[in-house]
């Protein structure tokens, strides 16, 4: 995938993919994924690789808080709860 004339290598975990666009997870970044929003335009090609994303290390590159937040959003629901801040209290 292309992206101003830059790669997305790897494998991006795609979260949003329709007619207007996709929203990616770029890994390539350092520290956390990046979300990155693309115009199908702005795909220059798209294919499935046959390896592994995850390396031995990879817990090892966040922060405990980092991983937690992970934890967290993927165990959110889809549709995001409104909440007042009196119920939280």
């Amino acid at each position: 995938m292309k992206q101003c004339g830059c790669n997305i290598t790897g494998a991006p975990i795609v979260v949003k993919d329709n007619a207007s666009g996709l929203r990616v997870y770029d890994l390539t970044s350092p520290g956390p994924p990046v979300l990155r929003s693309l115009g199908i335009a702005d795909v220059a090609s798209r294919h499935p690789l046959d390896f592994n994303i995850t390396h031995q290390n990879l817990v090892s590159t966040y922060t405990l808080k980092q991983l937690l937040d992970i934890v967290t959003y993927l165990k959110s629901p889809e549709t995001p709860v409104n909440i007042r801040l009196e119920e939280l209290f």
